[in-house]
């Protein structure tokens, strides 16, 4: 098992997509949510593990253990799959106000390149 951790989501900061997490938004989360490759959830062969989630001050944070070894990086990007969301448009930027996190993704592609997951030190 690999061990990571890192943050899922940034409240109050515009994504590449045109998306900001409102700084007050109401995030409903389960303590441990299953972790896929690119959201791929319609196989349950991809899921490669599971993540403890937390907020903190700056949105949502998360401990993940791999249960593959074909990830081998230190340090991986990520996105979270969201459902029940809420949500306006303030001029171009689609502001999310509510919603709940169902699942976590390992991405190729970021739509925030800060969103990602680094192995944790190992102490010997």
């Amino acid at each position: 098992m690999i061990k990571m951790e890192g943050r899922l989501l940034n409240l109050g900061t515009v994504d590449s997509c045109g998306r900001k997490f409102a700084e007050d938004c109401k995030i409903t989360f389960p303590n441990k949510v299953p972790v896929y490759w690119n959201f791929d959830q319609g196989d349950p062969r991809s899921v490669i593990g599971d993540a403890n989630i937390f907020r903190d001050d700056k949105g949502l944070a998360c401990k993940v253990n791999l249960t593959t070894d074909l990830l081998t990086e230190d340090e991986h990007y990520v996105g979270g799959y969201y459902t029940n969301v809420k949500k306006h448009n303030d001029k171009s930027i689609c502001i999310i106000d509510a919603c709940t996190l169902r699942s976590m993704s390992i991405v190729p592609e970021p739509a925030d390149k800060s969103l990602k997951i680094k192995r944790e030190e190992k102490i010997i």
